[in-house]
């Protein structure tokens, strides 16, 4: 048997086929697996990855939050369901919950918002990340250091706020690469940007908008 390593769940730009039983992943929400063998790195469903890979998959970083499901996903699952089980998973706090946070952290600040968004980068979170990538893990004491730049940091620059700008940026960026009211979104975007945000009525507006496109989930 391969040996795979559960790395994150997140969404996928197109709509891919999971590796192991090759539906397709509808939801573009995937969990991203390593064969630790050959180094190859695919997507895979949520029951899939259950079957297939030896991880707790509420302990892995998350970049699919802040979204609303518009549809059951490809394997009949719904959000309602995942949400109880994080409620769950919630009550049972363990130390690698902030490890999991951590590493979301400093991958969102370091990596996935960083051409976009301007000053959401920091020296000292730079330095874990490049660590991180290398070594694959971090330590106790990183742990701690990142969570307490984390509690400092400002509203705009706090973990969830970051998670929100993500999914936001995801999912207006793909409307416009579909041809969705572009110069429309296209100003929202740089809205979000700039401020790390948009207003109630900018999020209704792009909602009306998401709710033309199949296989769209709406703002949160």
């Amino acid at each position: 048997m391969s040996n795979y390593k559960l790395l994150r769940k997140d969404f996928t730009t197109e709509i891919e086929r999971c590796h192991f039983c090759r539906r397709r992943l509808i939801s573009q929400k995937v969990y991203v697996v390593k064969n630790i063998d050959t180094g190859e790195v695919f997507s895979s469903g949520r029951y899939c990855t259950e079957r297939n890979v030896n991880a707790d998959l509420r302990s892995i970083p998350d970049f699919t939050k802040y979204i609303i499901e518009t549809l059951e996903d490809e394997e009949g699952e719904n959000q309602n369901q995942e949400n109880q089980e994080r409620n769950i998973h919630n009550q049972n706090v363990h130390r690698n919950d902030d490890k999991k946070k951590a590493i979301e952290y400093i991958e969102l600040r370091e990596n996935k918002l960083i051409e976009e968004f301007e000053g959401v980068s920091y020296r000292y979170l730079k330095d874990y990340y490049l660590t991180f990538i290398e070594k694959g893990d971090l330590t106790d004491e990183e742990v701690r250091h990142i969570l307490n730049i984390e509690n400092a940091a400002p509203d705009i620059l706090k973990l969830d706020n970051l998670h929100r700008c993500y999914s936001y940026s995801f999912w207006i960026k793909k409307a416009i690469r579909e041809g969705y009211s572009v110069d429309f979104l296209g100003s929202i975007l740089r809205y979000l940007y700039k401020n790390f945000k948009i207003t109630l009525k900018q999020k209704e507006s792009v909602n009306n908008i998401f709710t033309r496109i199949g296989n769209f989930r709406y703002l949160d």
